[in-house]
């Protein structure tokens, strides 16, 4: 039992298998008329993502909780922290979710674990520095060489849910 949160491991590996269990909603969106379903599987990707990255992280955590560190890559979580790698929703249909551990990536030092989806990257991802991620990131700049826009994106949660030092006062303020 996790004394920090007095939550079961084995309640949260249950939790975990039940992301991952999810039913496939794409059958159940071909009832839809045809001029809704790119909206509807949408949805559903975007769903079946966050299930992914919420069962990534939760892995991530046991692994921390167990080991007193954060694992270094996604293939150490398999199977004891999580049972299989996740397909990316985003992806060709084999690419799967990704995990990396950044050294001394957050502001204490610490090492700064990551999940993440590749979304449409082609040719390497970035990811948010000074702030947590929890959502859609992109990278754009300007190559003057081949006078085009060199665009990379993807979706990245923090597992560490980190914040950043308040620059601006205390870190709580009552409600008026």
């Amino acid at each position: 039992m996790d004394s920090r949160t007095g939550l079961p491991v084995t309640t949260v590996r249950a939790l975990i298998s039940q992301l991952l269990g999810q039913a496939n909603l794409e059958v159940q969106a071909l009832s839809i008329p045809a001029f809704r379903q790119t909206h509807v599987f949408e949805l559903f990707n975007r769903q079946d993502a966050e299930d992914g990255f919420a069962a990534m992280s939760l892995a991530c955590h046991i692994f921390q909780f167990e080991k007193g560190r954060w694992p270094q890559s996604l293939e150490e979580l398999i199977p004891d922290s999580l049972p299989h790698a996740v397909i990316d929703p985003w992806g060709d249909g084999k690419q799967t979710l990704g995990y990396v551990l950044i050294k001394g990536g957050l502001p204490d030092g610490s090492d700064r674990p990551l999940v993440f989806s590749r979304c449409d990257s082609k040719d390497g991802m970035f990811f948010v520095r000074d702030r947590p991620d929890y959502d859609w990131s992109w990278y754009e700049e300007h190559d003057a060489h081949f006078n085009q826009v060199i665009k990379q994106d993807g979706q990245f949660r923090d597992v560490a849910r980190w914040r950043p030092p308040n620059r601006f006062g205390p870190a709580t303020l009552p409600v008026p």
